[in-house]
């Protein structure tokens, strides 16, 4: 992954963190995380970023009681 595109990225990630902040709606930061996760297997990103990601979005996950994002974490840890 080139450095720009990266840097794109996580501008859109705080952007999309601060909007959440903003407007006290935090159930789509697990969905906005787990998306990140799969565009970073095209982006060929560092594995610890990736699993910081899977992590957030399954802590996150959990808190909202979100199975569908919390099984395709266990299908991805499944894969691996």
């Amino acid at each position: 992954m080139s450095i720009k595109n990266y840097k794109y990225a996580m501008m859109l990630a705080t952007y999309g963190i601060d909007l959440a902040n903003a407007s006290d709606s935090t159930y789509f930061l697990e969905n906005f995380f787990w998306l990140l996760v799969q565009a970073s297997d095209t982006w060929d990103s560092q594995n610890f970023i990736v699993n910081e990601m899977i992590e957030n979005a399954r802590v996150i996950a959990k808190i909202h009681k979100n199975e569908a994002i919390l099984q395709k974490i266990s299908q991805r840890k499944g894969e691996k």
